[in-house]
């Protein structure tokens, strides 16, 4: 009997935990091939605690190699830049390509507001993580060498999300003269987080207070220069640096391929997370737009409760088996990494705030990367 393929297209949160149940109990007569650029895929709820000067890099990494070996499964180190979805056929940035009878896709997505507005030259997108990983350590270098001159230094972090409110009291914690230094966060809407309720934008003013971050609301970017921001009221904001976390954007590989997307150009997928027009083509995690519930969020957490339906019905995909549907939570518990030992825990529109906040996000965030580790079972 020939075996059937498999293919991963993207290393992130909920193909990773395909992988690992995979390489727990392995699915028999499957070909699995795992295609990401770069053998390492970085988790996300860690990034900032790297940025805050709490984690080695390679503590937020996990083995993307290392782990297809654990399954059984092929690592490809290239990039998917169209899928023939009618021929099952996916082409790779180097020139050749993969056949397959089942694919999934898990490359997150990118930053919006990229093209045309000066952001790919003069700022450091948080998305892919990997880039922003080095582009960090750049960064970084270049704050402690302003420190060591006695040199102000002035970062502006664009976007008031989860993302941004994190990296803001992140930059902020490796910025320690208060009067000397600055961290401005910058947002075209009227609250920080303004999507998880007035209680939690009120407690996130406070701490921005209490730690000199400066609150720059109601102000939309119109462009990124050498020197700093552009406003649309034609008012500038002077930065040393930009870091930009201003929403997601689709990644290009669908429109491309002429699959259905919406109209930011996420593939539209069913709540069996199967493209809605290719049954043998599914999407998870942040590159994927859910047609039955259009207002998912963009985070992490979506994807990783995604893995156990994806494995399920790419197993029953191949085997003629029954698939399940997946349903979002209507909330969850959201810990910020808030630098300097402390988190902020919310969920329910109700906060708590401390060191002890900050120990659970630290064992919860370990114990998952430990999972995907070459030793783990």
């Amino acid at each position: 009997m020939t075996a059937q393929k498999l293919v991963l297209i993207g290393g992130g949160h909920a193909h990773i935990e395909v992988l690992r149940r995979i390489a727990v109990s392995a699915w028999p007569s499957v070909d699995v091939t795992l295609i990401s650029a770069g053998a390492y895929s970085y988790y996300s709820g860690m990034i900032t605690g790297f940025v805050a000067g709490e984690y080695a890099p390679e503590e937020c990494a996990i083995d993307l190699n290392g782990l297809s070996q654990r399954a059984g499964a092929r690592f490809v180190d290239a990039v998917a830049t169209r899928i023939d979805a009618t021929n099952r056929i996916i082409e790779l940035d180097h020139g050749s390509s993969l056949p397959y009878d089942v694919a999934s896709v898990d490359i997150g997505a990118s930053v919006s507001a990229m093209e045309g507005s000066g952001v790919r030259e003069h700022a450091l997108p948080t998305r892919p993580i990997s880039s922003f990983v080095s582009g960090a350590r750049s960064l970084l270098r270049e704050m402690a060498s302003s420190g060591q001159a006695g040199r102000p230094f002035r970062l502006a972090v664009v976007g008031a999300g989860a993302g941004g409110v994190e990296l803001a009291f992140a930059f902020r914690s490796r910025l320690p003269h208060r009067e000397r230094d600055s961290v401005v966060l910058v947002d075209a809407g009227k609250a920080p987080l303004a999507g998880h309720g007035t209680r939690v934008s009120r407690r996130v003013r406070r701490l921005c207070t209490r730690s000199a971050i400066e609150l720059q609301l109601g102000r939309r970017v119109l462009s990124v220069h050498s020197d700093g921001l552009h406003f649309s009221d034609g008012s500038r904001e002077p930065a040393d640096a930009v870091v930009w976390v201003a929403g997601a954007g689709a990644p290009p590989l669908f429109r491309v391929s002429g699959l259905a997307t919406d109209p930011i150009g996420f593939l539209r997928v069913r709540d069996t997370l199967q493209a809605l027009e290719h049954d043998d083509l599914f999407a998870v995690g942040d590159a994927a737009h859910l047609e039955g519930h259009p207002d998912t969020p963009k985070a992490g957490v979506y994807a990783v409760r995604q893995a156990p339906v994806l494995a399920t019905n790419l197993l029953a995909r191949l085997q003629g088996g029954r698939l399940r549907s997946y349903r979002p939570q209507r909330d969850f518990l959201m810990i910020l990494n808030l630098g300097a030992g402390r988190a902020l825990a919310t969920k329910w529109g109700w906060t708590l705030e401390g060191r002890g906040v900050r120990w659970v996000k630290d064992v919860i965030d370990r114990r998952f990367v430990e999972r995907y580790q070459p030793a783990a079972r």
